[in-house]
């Protein structure tokens, strides 16, 4: 409890000196800025996050209307998602059975498979990834070299960890491991009343084996339209990057392999329990083929921010209500 207490009390500090360089930066003072604050979270809902990350205190009225803040989020969710249905989402093995057909990889779970199953998928198997079954905040996924372990030992640290979700590892398109072959360089694509409305290209970094932004990965936006990234890409610390900083390979611009592909299929979960109108979808591209990496009934709003709204201030949820109005004039 005094961990989370301070965390959260230093998440408070960061955000005021935030607030404060602001004034500076905009030349004008912090109570005029806390009032306009105010005001942005009275009117379109926003966070103390959103007003930072999505820089609404440079946006006029117009623009700060477009916005997907995190109580316009909130109500996307409570409007198109039956929480009858969310359990689907939330377990990873109720989530791999549903949409069996798109996982295209071979999985096993410790609790409903025997320790001899157990050893026999790793003896088939040079490296494997391990992971929750139940999903949790800033779970930890990782891969493992079976043979610098032995099988009784990996038994239990998975058990201890409770990374009790066990999968075969994925061979990448070599274009996507060009940016950074350590690891899966996955899409997400947000999907609202099955169309696709969002979507971003997701990349490890620092030679670690998941492009986790909690490992230091890295995000950027594409455009559904044409599938290639169309801005700088960030990581954590919201450092500002258009080559990876590794690899050297430029991101901005960046075609993604089997776009079309993708959108179509992510089209089609949706579909498949439409009680849940509004998901993300974590896609890992193959040569010829995509696998669902994952899926959530809570798309993360923070994403939009990485839109490239410099060009013309213009925030997402335009597109949004053009798909909510399409779909009530069908």
């Amino acid at each position: 409890m005094k961990k989370i207490r301070k965390k959260n009390e230093k998440y408070l500090i960061d955000q005021f000196h935030e607030l404060n360089l602001i004034s500076h930066q905009m030349k004008k003072s912090l109570l005029f800025i806390l009032k306009d604050f105010l005001t942005c979270k009275i009117k379109q809902k926003a966070s103390l996050e959103d007003y930072l990350i999505f820089k609404m205190y440079q946006l006029n009225k117009y623009e700060r209307k477009t916005i997907i803040t995190r109580g316009v989020n909130n109500e996307l969710v409570l409007k198109y998602n039956d929480p009858k249905y969310v359990h689907t989402f939330q377990n990873k093995v109720k989530l791999y059975q549903t949409f069996s057909k798109y996982i295209n990889r071979t999985w096993i779970e410790i609790g409903t498979t025997s320790k001899n199953d157990f050893a026999l998928y790793c003896l088939n198997h040079r490296e494997i990834i391990v992971k929750p079954s139940v999903k949790k905040r800033n779970e930890k996924v990782e891969k493992i070299t079976i043979s610098e372990y032995k099988l009784k030992e990996l038994y239990e640290e998975i058990v201890e960890k409770n990374q009790t979700l066990i999968e075969e590892i994925i061979i990448q398109n070599k274009e996507l491991s060009k940016l950074h072959k350590e690891s899966i360089n996955s899409v997400e694509v947000i999907t609202l009343l099955g169309k696709t409305v969002a979507a971003y290209l997701k990349i490890g970094n620092n030679k670690n084996k998941v492009d986790s932004f909690e490992e230091g990965g890295l995000i950027a936006p594409i455009d559904i339209e044409t599938g290639i990234v169309s801005g700088y890409c960030v990581d954590k610390e919201q450092n500002i990057y258009e080559k990876h900083p590794l690899t050297k390979i430029m991101i901005l611009g960046f075609k993604i392999p089997l776009w079309e592909e993708i959108k179509k299929t992510c089209e089609e979960m949706a579909l498949e329990i439409p009680q849940i109108g509004y998901a993300s979808w974590t896609i890992a591209v193959g040569e010829e083929k995509l696998f669902l990496l994952d899926a959530k009934d809570y798309p993360d709003h923070t994403l939009y921010s990485l839109e490239n709204i410099e060009k013309n201030n213009i925030g997402l949820l335009k597109i949004f209500r053009e798909v909510e109005e399409r779909k009530y004039e069908e």
